[in-house]
């Protein structure tokens, strides 16, 4: 099982397509480098994610929790991978994965000789799961030997005792033995009741084969025949008498036939009678329906004339009070224009008043920006003063030090004269400071004009601040009063149209009043209108009543004639049946004969057949017994063979079961894989450390002995003592369970069908030590050279691991590249 070529998308840190070729990649130890959280782990996952992650609730990647899903960054995420297996060719395995509907399909395709994908599965997780178990090793099996993660997942050290035992029966493939031990047990399930059968056969055979029931056969066989000698006499009687009773009925059918015609003719007019006593009920029904029907009416018809009276009364009280409504409005509207004239004289002092505060604002604005601008170019101007005196204090108190330095030549023995060589730095010192004293006192001279210059600035700047301060109170003033007289100089713009509306407002009340009026005429039209369609309408319905009386009048004598001739057609036909009644009588008797003759002849000729085959089934039987009297024997011997066949499958069953064959392989394969991890152990960290693995205890009782899984790890440098893997440290824990991890991966290539091609490791060297770390590539090598495996990829941050490696594979941005030695430093 070998990892060809790696796709994935939409992962983690792999937000684009990202291709990793194994092909590309030598054989031997291929480092995954990159910084921090680039996604190398995701990576060494992707490959059997794609086998195991499809449809998994969790651990989809094996080194993290959660399904797919969780992990998918996109909709379109994908895990693209090709795998070889031995003796099944190449396969293609894609998972695709939508990170926002978290739904997930898979496909696994088989790559032909020509180079087409056959699917193998139709895109469902459920499909995929099963093809994946079918040709794949088990993912606890991968997880125990080719693969190791920072999590430990899946590790050996970390399995109870019996799923330790399970995953060695898997790792050792002694399913094959298992399969031989199920099947013969089948077998021996099979000729035991194969067995069971025969006997059950030869029971019978020997309970119904005796000379006994020979004798009880032939005794049987000749009551037969006298019985059926019997049978055929009595069926010749009974059909002389069926021809002398068959002449008998044809002559009462006949009569027979003219009593059914009178009989069919009573029914004819009995219904017709029915039919006419029913038409005078329905007559008399819907007479009675025409004044119920006339009293319908009425009440209609006066419902409807109230309704419409009740409508028209609501529209007029509606109208009513909508005209009522509207004319206060209006009313309203005219003493808001006429108090708005009242006020006009106010309205428009209030607006001179406005535009006067307005101009002088303006004015203020004016004056108040031109004194900000002179305040600013004073600040400026201050400064630049103030910068100058401060020059001109440095400048004195360096007057000050040059006087002084220069005083020195009054002092000096030789005064200037010192000038021979060495030159007396002193001297040199005070000469200059004296040529720059009458400079420095011409500036500091300048101090007190540039004093008189700056305090006359900041009386002008205060006086402009004092200035800044009258406008603002003046133009917060002007804005207040304006404030005040708003309410009156929004009502300006109304002055001129107030009284124009109050007219127009006037001329539409009287305008209304003559609406109102007139459609409270049409309405009491409308009233009067109801009224004489319902007195016409009534009038109506009086006459159609008076119109379908009459006419029920003439129905109901024609009803009554009808009824009296059906009465007198029924007499007469009555008189005719009771005429021809003795005919049916006499037919029936005869037919009730005539079955009974031919019920007797029919059992007559069913007793005959039923005799002729029980005298066959006798005679079959009777060959039987002499046949089943030979099958015993034939049974007795073949019962005798079946059981030594089942003897032989259950000793077969026992020898491939659990405790058989299955026991001492596994007993075989402990010092197996101890030796092989003992021997990775000593390339790496030499003698210090070795391991064994116990297959076998003895019970208490010490006579058998029984199966156990314990992992015993030796410091030899620390005692020699046997410990349990979980009792070691960190770092010593993590070099015990990889060389025991290393070594199942040797010992599944040697036993089991799945050789494991490609080998995985997660960052297993992060508890080991700078010194360790090479130690554990060492291993790898071994590990490479005894299990047979073509490539072994190990997630890294050690620097010197890396450069150990025959290949890198480079994880950042996203990305995977390939680097060959010799390694550069960039990653």
């Amino acid at each position: 099982m070998k990892l060809e070529h790696l796709k994935l998308g939409g992962f983690n840190h792999f937000n684009v397509r990202t291709v990793l070729n194994c092909v590309e990649l030598p054989d031997g130890l291929i480092a995954i480098v990159g910084p921090n959280g680039s996604g190398k782990t995701t990576m060494l996952d992707a490959g059997l994610a794609s086998l195991y992650g499809a449809g998994a609730k969790t651990r989809a990647f094996p080194s993290r929790e959660g399904p797919l899903a969780e992990y998918a960054t996109a909709r379109d995420a994908f895990i693209d991978a090709t795998w070889s297996l031995d003796g099944h060719g190449a396969f293609r395995a894609r998972t695709n994965v939508d990170g926002e509907r978290r739904v997930t399909d898979a496909v696994l395709e088989q790559l032909s000789q020509d180079g087409r994908l056959i699917p193998l599965n139709d895109g469902k997780t459920s499909t995929f799961r099963e093809k994946i178990t079918a040709l794949f090793p088990s993912q606890q099996s991968v997880l125990a030997s080719a693969f190791a993660s920072q999590s430990k997942r899946g590790s050996f050290g970390e399995l109870s005792q019996t799923d330790r035992l399970a995953l060695f029966r898997e790792l050792a493939d002694l399913s094959y033995l298992q399969e031989k031990s199920d099947t013969a047990k089948r077998c021996q399930q099979i000729t035991e009741g194969i067995a069971s059968q025969i006997r059950a056969a030869l029971d019978v055979l020997r309970r119904d084969a005796t000379p006994d029931a020979r004798e009880v056969l032939v005794k049987r066989l000749t009551a037969l025949a006298e019985d059926e000698r019997r049978l055929v006499a009595d069926r010749a009687d009974f059909a002389q008498q069926l021809t002398e009773m068959e002449q008998t009925h044809a002559q009462c059918t006949a009569a027979a036939k003219q009593h059914a015609v009178v009989s069919a003719r009573v029914i004819d007019v009995r219904q017709s009678v029915i039919r006419a006593q029913s038409d005078v009920a329905t007559h008399v029904r819907a007479t009675g329906q025409i004044q119920t029907d006339y009293d319908a009416t009425l009440a209609r018809l006066t419902q409807q004339r109230d309704r419409a009276v009740a409508a028209i009364e609501r529209r007029r009280i509606a109208a009513h009070a909508d005209h009522d409504r509207a004319q206060k409005d209006r009313q309203s509207r005219i003493d808001a224009n006429r108090t708005l004239l009242a006020k006009e004289s106010e309205i428009r002092c209030a607006m001179a008043e406005t535009r006067e505060l307005e101009w002088r604002m303006t004015g203020w604005r004016h004056a108040e920006q031109s004194a900000r601008q002179k305040d600013s170019t004073l600040r400026v101007a201050v400064q630049l003063t103030q910068q100058q005196i401060s020059e001109m204090d440095s400048a004195a108190r360096e007057l000050d030090s040059a006087r002084r330095r220069a005083g020195l030549l009054g002092t000096v023995k030789f005064g200037e004269a010192c000038g021979e060589p060495p030159v007396c730095p002193l001297v040199t010192d005070a000469v200059g400071a004296r040529t720059r004293v009458a400079e420095l006192e011409i500036e500091v001279a300048k101090r007190a004009d540039a004093q008189v210059v700056l305090d006359c600035a900041m009386a002008e700047q205060r006086g402009l601040v004092e200035i800044q301060q009258s406008l603002a109170r003046q133009i917060a003033d002007a804005e207040r009063q304006i404030l005040d007289r708003r309410v009156a100089v929004q009502k300006a713009p109304y002055l001129d149209a107030a009284q124009e509306r109050i007219t127009e407002y006037e001329r539409d009340s009287s305008a209304a009043e003559t609406a109102h009026l007139t459609a409270l005429d049409g309405l009491q039209s409308e009233q009067e209108a109801s009224n004489e369609h319902y007195v016409s309408d009534c009038t109506l319905a009086a006459q159609t009543r008076a119109e379908r009386v009459e006419c029920a009048s003439r129905e109901s004598v024609a009803l009554s004639d009808t009824l009296r001739q059906a009465h007198e057609r029924v007499m007469q036909a009555e008189i005719e049946m009771q005429q021809t009644a003795h005919a049916q009588t006499a037919l029936d008797r005869v037919e009730e004969a005539l079955r009974t003759l031919r019920q007797r002849r029919t059992d007559v000729e069913t007793t005959l057949a039923r005799l002729a085959v029980e005298h066959e089934m006798l005679t079959q039987q009777r060959a039987d017994l002499e046949r089943r009297l030979a099958e015993a024997d034939a049974a007795s011997r073949r019962v005798r063979v079946v059981e030594d066949e089942g003897l032989a499958w259950a000793v077969l069953a026992k020898a491939c079961g659990r405790d058989g064959l299955q026991r001492l392989e596994i007993d075989a394969a402990g010092p197996v894989v101890s030796d092989l991890a003992n021997q990775l152990l000593r390339v790496g960290y030499g003698t210090r450390f070795s391991v064994e693995i116990v297959t076998q205890i003895a019970t208490a009782k010490g006579d058998d002995m029984k199966e156990k899984f314990t992992i015993l790890a030796i410091d030899n440098e620390h005692g020699g003592e046997a410990r349990d893997v979980g009792d070691l440290s960190g770092g010593e824990r993590v070099i015990v369970e990889e060389a025991i991890r290393a070594a199942l991966s040797c010992y599944v290539n040697l036993r089991s069908r799945h050789h494991m091609k490609t080998i995985w490791r997660d960052e297993t060297t992060g508890a080991l030590d700078p010194e360790n770390a090479p130690r554990y590539v060492a291993m790898l090598r071994k590990l490479h050279e005894l299990s047979g495996a073509e490539q072994i990829l190990f997630v890294t941050h050690s620097p010197e691991c890396a450069s150990l490696a025959d290949a890198q594979v480079r994880v950042r941005d996203g990305q995977a590249t390939i680097a060959l030695p010799p390694f550069s430093e960039a990653s």
